[in-house]
C-alpha cells in the first residue's frame, strides 16, 4: 500500500516539474525590445489604402508590435507565472507532507531502516519543504517586482533574468528530488525481500502448528 502511494506521489510530482518547466519558459519568452512599429511611419511609401492590413482597423499601424500589445503580452505571461508559482507552492508542500506520512507508517509498522528513513525525510520530504519555502516565495517576490517593472525597458530585462534564474534553481532542486523518488525500485527490492521473509515465517508457523496437532492426536490415541 505504501509502495503504491509513493508511486502515485511521484507521478503527481512529475506533473509539477513539467508545470514548473512551462513557467520557466513563460519567463524566457518575455521580451522588452522597443516596438518595431515605432519607426514604421518613416518607411511607409505606399498609398493610404494599402497601409491598413487586411482585417485591421483604419489607423491601426501594426497592432502586433504596438506598445499596448507588448505590455499586455508581458503582463499575461508574468501573471501566468505568478499563478503557477502560487499553485505549485501548495502542491509541493502537500507532496512533502504525504512523504512524511509514508515515513511515519513505515516506523509504525516496524519495517523502517535508517536508509529508508533518510531517503524519505532528507532526500525527499525535507528538500520539498525547502522548495515550497523559501524557494517558491522568493520566486513570487521576484515575479511581483517584474510585474511592477513591465514598462521599464532598462530595468525589465534584469528583473526578468532574476526571476528566470530563481525558476532554474527551483527546477534543479525538483529534479534532484525526483531522482531520489526514482530510487523506489531499490526500495521495492527491499520490500520484496521482507515479504519473502514474512511468507517463509508464516509457512514455518503453519508447519509447526500441524506438527503440534499431529502430536496431540497421537497422544490421544495412546
Amino acid at each position: 500500500m505504501l509502495e503504491a502511494r509513493e508511486l502515485v506521489l511521484r507521478q503527481r510530482f512529475e506533473r509539477m516539474v513539467q508545470e514548473m518547466t512551462e513557467t520557466r519558459d513563460l519567463l524566457a519568452r518575455l521580451e522588452f525590445s522597443s516596438p518595431a512599429s515605432a519607426e514604421a511611419p518613416k518607411k511607409i511609401d505606399l498609398p493610404k489604402k494599402a497601409a491598413t492590413p487586411a482585417g485591421g482597423e483604419p489607423g491601426d499601424d501594426g497592432p502586433a508590435d504596438s506598445p499596448a500589445r507588448q505590455h499586455t503580452l508581458r503582463l499575461l505571461r508574468v501573471q501566468g507565472a505568478l499563478g503557477n508559482c502560487r499553485k505549485s507552492t501548495q502542491e509541493v508542500l502537500g507532496v512533502a507532507e504525504a512523504f512524511e506520512d509514508i515515513r511515519k507508517q513505515l516506523i509504525n509498522n516496524r519495517i523502517d531502516t535508517e536508509e529508508w528513513k533518510n531517503r524519505l525525510q532528507n532526500g525527499i520530504a525535507g528538500p520539498l519543504r525547502k522548495i515550497a519555502d523559501p524557494m517558491f516565495p522568493e520566486l513570487e517576490r521576484r515575479l511581483d517586482a517584474l510585474q511592477a517593472g513591465l514598462d521599464d525597458v532598462r530595468k525589465g530585462p534584469g528583473l526578468r533574468d532574476r526571476a528566470q534564474q530563481q525558476a532554474d534553481d527551483i527546477l534543479l532542486a525538483m529534479h534532484k528530488v525526483l531522482d531520489r523518488m526514482l530510487e523506489l525500485e531499490d526500495f521495492n527490492e527491499a520490500v520484496d525481500l521482507l515479504r519473502n521473509i514474512i511468507k517463509m515465517q508464516d509457512q514455518l508457523d503453519e508447519q509447526t502448528q500441524r506438527r503440534q496437532k499431529q502430536k496431540i492426536r497421537e497422544l490421544l490415541k495412546e
